[in-house]
């Protein structure tokens, strides 16, 4: 039974009772009343449990409340949990399975309330011979909540399977499609929701995804992809400034990141005196949102810091994560004056009026884009081959640094043109190049984890903000992230060889040297 063929929808001109009447008259239906409810749907701004076809329901009726995952095409639900008030984060409620799935699903994203609807159903079960449920149906007629005027929804007829009885409720879906003639639903519930207010869901993602012509001249390209990456950022700021969750700030820099990563890999199609202002502006950017985004890391990883610790010892880094809460109060102050100051408003919009402007006729703006992202990839291709081939045991850890910034910009030329590559060439090649780089962003980030800790540690010893057992706990935290820090270097090796590999360079040179295949 095909699980996209069990919502109908209702034509207005068919009253409830009339439909009601002819499948009671059709099968030995229980008629169970009507129940009123009101159902708020919630997502993440990424929009993470449409993307994967669920929707998350906070579920109102008169015998009480629960969140409700479903399936996004059926409505069929999948897990659900009683009396429990709706979590600003997944990880806020009770550990269990449903906790566990939602974690899984949205992780460190804020549950956003996305619709309103208020109901009345009217339940049918129907009954085998033994008298158990073998299937149910719903007649639901919805509208929106909270508006002074009613919008109604299209009725809708659901057929809700038993598991372990898909027969009955295929004989129900043939009933609906070829005797009462019902129309199959092509939206989901939420959908029909969304659209009566003028939304649409899954109307953001942090890809840099866009579709090219390779043939497209490439400043054309560029300043398509580079007005997407400002969309972002643009999008991004009020969920930064009012600190719903970490990701807006993320979401932020890394299209920062993107923009003057691109902006450095494609010097000749604009004309560098007119960049320069920007590229030093984008550098401020990045500057200013930095301290926010370090103590973000510190604080999602504060858990798994303590984790670390013997559990004797985890309660005396409770006032490090105090000192990091209200550092992060100052940093998020700052960081709400910058973002609402002239300076960088005058680059928003400064930017944006550039972008939009006719081309420049630049010696590479009218090269076709995938001959230039051609030349470009692996021109980056071959400076990180070369220079981790350079690295050595005793090599300085500020060159690993500036290896994982080539690996960075690597990825991101990547992942804008990857649709110009065959896809079974090109993931293994994108495999490759995550391994490498998650390995030298965890040996970063100990380094710098450690070195901050350190740091940190002194200020509150000095300040007295804490007992001697908390400069112990962070002291032995240290040597741990530091211990981490060493392995990571230890694996580098092993890892960069699978990368380097002559057979995978071999595949890569002719994915990315047209003129030489």
């Amino acid at each position: 039974m095909s699980e996209d063929k069990l919502q109908f929808l209702i034509p207005t001109r068919l009253a409830v009772d009339s439909l009601k009447g002819r499948l009671l008259r059709s099968f030995p239906l229980t008629d169970e009343g009507q129940n009123a409810r009101r159902r708020h749907f919630f997502d993440t701004f990424d929009w993470r449990l449409y993307r994967h076809q669920l929707t998350l329901e906070e579920e109102q009726t008169d015998h009480g409340k629960r969140l409700v995952m479903r399936d996004l095409a059926t409505g069929a639900v999948q897990r659900w949990v009683d009396n429990v008030e709706m979590p600003r984060f997944a990880a806020d409620l009770v550990r269990g399975p449903f906790r566990d799935r939602l974690l899984e699903l949205t992780a460190m994203r804020a549950l956003l309330p996305v619709a309103e609807i208020r109901s009345h159903g009217h339940q049918l079960r129907l009954r085998d011979r033994e008298e158990k449920t073998v299937a149910r149906i719903e007649v639901e007629l919805a509208a929106l909540n909270g508006d002074a005027q009613v919008r109604r929804l299209p009725k809708r007829l659901h057929i809700l399977p038993v598991r372990g009885h898909g027969k009955p409720a295929r004989m129900l879906t043939r009933y609906a499609a070829e005797q009462l003639e019902l129309p199959q639903a092509q939206t989901s519930l939420l959908d029909d929701a969304l659209a009566a207010t003028g939304r649409k869901a899954a109307n953001y993602t942090n890809t840099p995804h866009i579709e090219l012509d390779p043939e497209e001249p490439a400043e054309q390209a560029l300043r398509r992809i580079l007005l997407r990456q400002l969309d972002t950022m643009e999008v991004n700021v009020p969920g930064t400034c009012q600190y719903i969750d970490t990701e807006y700030l993320h979401d932020l820099r890394v299209a920062v990141r993107r923009t003057r990563s691109l902006l450095s890999q494609f010097p000749s199609v604009f004309p560098e005196e007119q960049l320069a202002p920007f590229r030093q502006e984008f550098g401020w950017l990045g500057t200013v949102t930095g301290p926010c985004r370090d103590l973000d890391v510190h604080l999602l990883g504060f858990d798994g810091y303590q984790a670390q610790l013997k559990l004797a010892m985890q309660p005396a880094l409770e006032p490090l994560r105090r000192y990091l809460v209200r550092q992060h109060s100052i940093e998020q102050h700052r960081l709400n004056a910058w973002l609402h100051s002239p300076r960088f408003r005058a680059l928003m919009t400064n930017w944006r009026a550039y972008l939009s402007e006719p081309r420049q006729d630049m010696a590479d703006g009218s090269q076709p884009i995938k001959e230039l992202a051609d030349k470009n990839i692996w021109a980056l291709y071959r400076k990180v081959s070369k220079r981790g081939r350079k690295i050595g045991k005793k090599t300085p850890a500020a060159r690993l640094h500036r290896l994982r910034i080539h690996c960075k910009k690597l990825r991101y030329l990547i992942e804008f043109f990857r649709d110009f590559y065959p896809v079974k060439r090109i993931a293994p090649l994108i495999s490759r190049l995550k391994t490498l780089q998650r390995n030298l962003g965890e040996f970063h980030d100990y380094c710098i984890q450690a070195e901050t800790l350190q740091h940190i540690g002194e200020v509150i010893d000095n300040q007295k903000l804490a007992g001697p057992e908390t400069s112990t706990a962070i002291n032995a935290l240290t040597k741990k992230l530091e211990k981490q820090q060493r392995r990571a270097r230890n694996e580098f090796a092993g890892i960069f060889a699978e990368f380097d590999r002559p057979a995978s360079n071999k595949k890569a040179r002719r994915l990315f040297r047209r003129e030489r295949r």
